[in-house]
């Protein structure tokens, strides 16, 4: 599933980054800058998700670059596939 949440730019993402299920529940797998020209932020991988423990998740927290909001997307995979990721991340970037 994916989740995309908008919201002002004066809370901080690594919070609610911080908050999610794939935090408490995955294993981090790596963590990098995320920056699509309009969002920038953090993007984590993880992995060992699920009930089964064999699922992927992905979690982006970002500031847009006017600074007028933030967004965090979380999203579950079978398997991690870098198509899904930029078909997701483009969804929400204008």
């Amino acid at each position: 599933g994916v989740r995309i949440s908008g919201i002002d730019a004066t809370v901080d993402y690594f919070a609610l980054m911080d908050d999610t299920d794939a935090f408490r529940e995955c294993t981090l797998l790596a963590e990098e800058v995320y920056d699509d020209g309009l969002y920038a932020g953090t993007l984590r991988r993880y992995e060992s998700c699920g009930e089964s423990g064999t699922s992927e998740a992905v979690i982006i927290g970002a500031n847009d670059i006017d600074s007028e909001g933030t967004v965090l997307v979380e999203f579950q995979m079978v398997e991690f596939d870098q198509a899904v990721l930029d078909m997701i991340t483009s969804s929400f970037v204008a």
